[in-house]
C-alpha cells in the first residue's frame, strides 16, 4: 500500500506546480485517469492554496493517446501517458515529485510563497 498524503500536505504541494495539460478523446475508454484529474483538480483547495495553477484540458477526437503533462515551479516537467497510470499512481508520482521540491526549496532557503 503507497503512502497516504493528508489534505494539508496535498495541498501545500500542489503550490509546486505551475500547469497541467491534459489531453484525451472525449470518447476514449483509456482516458480514465486524465477525466479523474480534470474533476480532482476543480478541488477549491487547489485554487485556494495556488491561484496561479493552470489546468489546461485539450478534449478532441484525435485518435492519440490521454496524456497528462505537469510543469512545475523550477521548469521541470511530469508527463503521463495515461493508458498506463492509473490516477493513485498518477498522483503518488506527483506527490513525490513536488515533495523533492519543496525539500530542495528549505534546503536552499527559498519558500514557495515568495516565488512569482
Amino acid at each position: 500500500m503507497p503512502i497516504k498524503f493528508s489534505k494539508d500536505v496535498s495541498t501545500h504541494l500542489f503550490k509546486y506546480i505551475r500547469t497541467i495539460d491534459i489531453k484525451f478523446n472525449a470518447l476514449d475508454a483509456r482516458a480514465t485517469s486524465a477525466k479523474e484529474l480534470i474533476r480532482r483538480m476543480k478541488a477549491p483547495r487547489f485554487s485556494k492554496a495556488n491561484s496561479k495553477l493552470k489546468v489546461l484540458v485539450d478534449v478532441n477526437s484525435k485518435p492519440d493517446p490521454p496524456s497528462v503533462l505537469f510543469k512545475m515551479v523550477d521548469e521541470s516537467e511530469l508527463f503521463f501517458d495515461s493508458r498506463e497510470f492509473d490516477i493513485e499512481e498518477m498522483m503518488f508520482k506527483v506527490h513525490l515529485t513536488t515533495m523533492q521540491l519543496d525539500n530542495q526549496f528549505e534546503i536552499d532557503g527559498k519558500d514557495i510563497d515568495e516565488i512569482d
